[in-house]
């Protein structure tokens, strides 16, 4: 084992070592939060001044164009707040757009261009156990390092306050998520051992690897052994697929037999299929809470979730902020409304234009020096409805204040030079096709790709469980309800689209990202044609 490789191992061990040893509370956690949130300015500042300013900081050429030096900068601050200052930063042109910050596509400001290499914006140098990657909604995703003290200031503290707020404490945990190796499953086991309350089984949505794949997992075992030496007898991961959903029902069945109740980790279209099959069973889901993650909770498959009388929250996580950007409020209006971390990160938002449509585009920053990225008014690739009101959960009682709500991605289809926004077609894939032919919301995609020519097309896939239909029927119910959900009318494209057919039925099941998101709209590389596809 090499040197460096070695010296990483026992960096490590130690870590590890501290992170089991020092249990976190809720209380501790609450502590933690209102502490950063009183401290916002401050650390804002420091980050500005340690990281943002350093020589090699990729922001520094953008700083120093736009003319503003620290003491400007802390006088801003001092002057009209975090989020004040972070505006007239960014018209100023110190921003990056989501491409400039993710694939490195040239940066032109005033005059001046520049290229980052995305690797400039990685932060931390401390201990990992695990690598991180992306939801690949708009690339095959992207792996990054895990901080395990991040781990601890901003993931551990969410789930001690969110169990606290909405669960009992003593109501037993499942986890139906990604394993190895993808973060997701792996981060909430850390932080349900770090608090305690270690799951009783996890379900993993990918299979484990071996040999020069699983390095991932290799830390995870010895984490694994580190937290069993720490008095923490917490479960490894165990292979389930979406096709095995009844095993996952007969685990939460036995619980709810048990216990009387039980909190589940997984996937808004995971819920929806473990919904779906005690519906199909004639069982209910009473005393089961659901906190997702991955994919939008959209208010169609709450309803599939409410009507077998389990509830269910959300969290929003970007993996290049070091996790959780929302945390679910407590006594929500909307379906997914969330609390923005402001203790951890600060927002502002940015036009976006979006074919015929203009959109608030998040722009966000790191707060923490454990961030895993180092940002500053970096738009991410979604936008949302922000608003702040009173709602008296616990989250506004420790200061954030901000709620998240409607949470899409800016990506787009399209379709003969016609631009579909994603979010408009939602309701139409999870509500109105399943209500017309059948199914529920997870049965039904929208996927852009090229066909066998080359050309690039919309498909509407239909899952096989769907039953026999008609295919023009369908693309008739389509077309008829984007008409009437768009803020202008189709008018001449669907013209377009019906004789150019660029809007195609096909059987099969909705296709998932890298790590496993099942989303309304999906985008295929042009690696991936659809050779071989049966359409109708």
């Amino acid at each position: 084992m090499p040197v460096r490789h070695a010296r990483a191992y026992l960096d490590m061990i130690k870590a590890l070592r501290a992170f089991f040893d020092q249990p976190q509370t809720p209380e501790g956690a609450m502590a933690m939060v209102r502490d950063r949130i009183a401290r916002r300015e401050e650390l804002f500042l420091t980050m500005a001044r340690e990281r943002f300013f350093a020589p090699r900081s990729p922001y520094r050429p953008l700083l120093a164009l736009a003319q503003c030096a620290y003491s400007d900068l802390e006088a801003m601050v001092r002057q009209g707040g975090v989020e004040t200052t972070l505006q007239a930063l960014r018209d100023s042109g110190v921003y990056l757009s989501y491409e400039e910050f993710k694939f490195g596509t040239e940066v032109s400001r005033n005059g001046r261009t520049f290229r980052f290499a995305p690797t400039q914006f990685d932060n931390y140098r401390g201990a990992t156990v695990m690598a991180a990657r992306s939801g690949g909604t708009r690339s095959t995703g992207t792996w990054m390092p895990l901080p395990i003290d991040h781990l601890t200031l901003v993931q551990t503290t969410e789930w001690g306050i969110t169990l606290k707020m909405l669960s009992d404490p003593d109501a037993p945990i499942l986890i139906w998520q990604m394993g190895f190796p993808s973060g997701a499953g792996s981060g909430a086991w850390f932080n349900l051992a770090k608090l305690r309350r270690p799951p009783v089984r996890w379900f993993s949505l990918t299979p484990i690897p071996r040999g020069i794949q699983g390095r991932p997992y290799w830390g995870f075992r010895t984490a694994r052994w580190m937290a069993r030496r720490a008095g923490i007898r917490a479960p490894g991961p165990d292979f389930t697929p979406v096709r095995d959903v009844g095993k996952v029902l007969d685990a939460v069945q036995a619980l709810l037999v048990s216990a009387g109740r039980c909190v589940i980790r997984t996937t808004p279209s995971c819920a929806v299929r473990l919904a779906t099959e005690a519906g199909q069973r004639g069982r209910s889901l009473r005393g089961v809470l659901f906190l997702t993650t991955g994919e939008p909770l959209t208010p169609a498959k709450a309803e599939e979730i409410h009507r077998l009388d389990a509830r269910v929250f959300c969290h929003y996580v970007i993996t290049e902020v070091g996790g959780s950007v929302g945390a679910p409020c407590g006594n929500p209006v909307e379906t997914d409304e969330m609390h923005f971390r402001a203790d951890a990160l600060a927002m502002i938002s940015s036009p976006h234009q979006i074919g015929d449509l203009t959109v608030d585009a998040l722009m966000l920053t790191s707060l923490l020096p454990t961030a895993p990225k180092l940002l500053l008014n970096v738009e991410v690739d979604d936008f949302a409805h922000v608003q702040e009101r009173p709602c008296g959960c616990l989250w506004e009682e420790l200061g954030c204040r901000w709620h998240l709500s409607d949470v899409r991605s800016l990506s787009k289809l399209t379709g003969e030079g016609t631009t579909l926004l994603g979010s408009n077609c939602v309701h139409i894939i999870e509500r109105v096709l399943p209500e017309a032919f059948g199914g529920s919301s997870v049965d039904y995609q929208l996927v852009e790709a090229e066909d066998e020519a080359y050309l690039t097309r919309v498909y509407l896939l239909v899952s096989p469980r769907v039953g026999p239909i008609d295919s023009r029927a369908v693309l008739r119910k389509f077309a008829e309800a984007l008409d009437a959900t768009s803020m202008r009318p189709l008018g001449g494209r669907r013209t377009i689209w019906e004789q150019a057919q660029s809007i195609r039925v096909i059987r099969r099941d909705p296709i998932t990202t890298g790590v496993g998101k099942l989303l309304p709209f999906h985008t295929l590389g042009a690696a991936e044609r659809v050779d071989g596809w049966r359409t109708q």
